[in-house]
Protein backbone atom coordinates (compact mmCIF):
# COMPACT_ATOMS: atom_id res chain seq x y z
CA UNK A 1 0.00 0.00 0.00
CA UNK A 2 1.48 3.40 -0.95
CA UNK A 3 1.49 6.01 1.25
CA UNK A 4 -0.13 9.52 0.72
CA UNK A 5 2.32 12.71 0.57
CA UNK A 6 0.51 15.94 0.80
CA UNK A 7 4.02 17.58 -0.60
CA UNK A 8 5.28 16.95 -4.20
CA UNK A 9 9.14 16.96 -5.38
CA UNK A 10 11.42 18.03 -8.88
CA UNK A 11 13.06 14.98 -10.63
CA UNK A 12 15.64 16.04 -13.27
CA UNK A 13 16.94 13.27 -15.67
CA UNK A 14 16.88 12.58 -19.36
CA UNK A 15 13.89 9.96 -18.91
CA UNK A 16 12.52 8.59 -16.16
CA UNK A 17 14.62 5.82 -15.53
CA UNK A 18 17.77 7.60 -15.42
CA UNK A 19 17.10 10.84 -12.73
CA UNK A 20 20.40 12.92 -11.92
CA UNK A 21 19.37 15.57 -9.64
CA UNK A 22 16.12 15.39 -7.12
CA UNK A 23 14.87 18.09 -4.71
CA UNK A 24 13.32 17.79 -1.45
CA UNK A 25 9.83 17.90 -0.76
CA UNK A 26 7.47 21.02 -0.95
CA UNK A 27 4.29 21.30 0.42
CA UNK A 28 1.67 22.20 -1.83
CA UNK A 29 1.49 25.87 -3.21
CA UNK A 30 4.66 26.89 -1.38
CA UNK A 31 8.02 28.44 -2.79
CA UNK A 32 11.42 26.80 -3.10
CA UNK A 33 14.20 27.11 -4.96
CA UNK A 34 15.99 24.19 -6.80
CA UNK A 35 19.78 24.64 -7.54
CA UNK A 36 21.21 22.03 -10.27
CA UNK A 37 25.43 22.78 -11.05
CA UNK A 38 26.80 21.98 -13.68
CA UNK A 39 24.11 20.67 -15.93
CA UNK A 40 24.53 20.39 -19.46
CA UNK A 41 22.90 22.08 -22.57
CA UNK A 42 19.82 19.50 -23.74
CA UNK A 43 16.00 18.87 -22.76
CA UNK A 44 15.91 17.21 -20.06
CA UNK A 45 12.38 15.13 -18.35
CA UNK A 46 11.38 16.71 -14.81
CA UNK A 47 8.58 15.06 -12.61
CA UNK A 48 7.36 14.76 -9.41
CA UNK A 49 8.20 10.90 -7.95
CA UNK A 50 5.74 10.82 -5.18
CA UNK A 51 4.06 8.06 -6.39
CA UNK A 52 1.62 8.80 -8.88
CA UNK A 53 2.19 12.11 -9.37
CA UNK A 54 3.75 11.60 -12.53
CA UNK A 55 1.05 8.83 -13.96
CA UNK A 56 -1.75 11.48 -13.41
CA UNK A 57 0.39 14.09 -15.30
CA UNK A 58 3.01 15.75 -13.40
CA UNK A 59 5.55 16.02 -16.38
CA UNK A 60 7.31 18.30 -17.97
CA UNK A 61 10.23 19.53 -19.97
CA UNK A 62 13.03 21.52 -19.36
CA UNK A 63 15.28 22.80 -21.74
CA UNK A 64 19.08 24.08 -20.69
CA UNK A 65 20.88 26.65 -23.23
CA UNK A 66 24.27 27.20 -23.05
Amino acid sequence: MTRWRPEHNLVIGPDQAHPFAVSGYVAKGQPAVFTVDSIAAGRYVIWCSVPNHANNGMVGTLTVTP
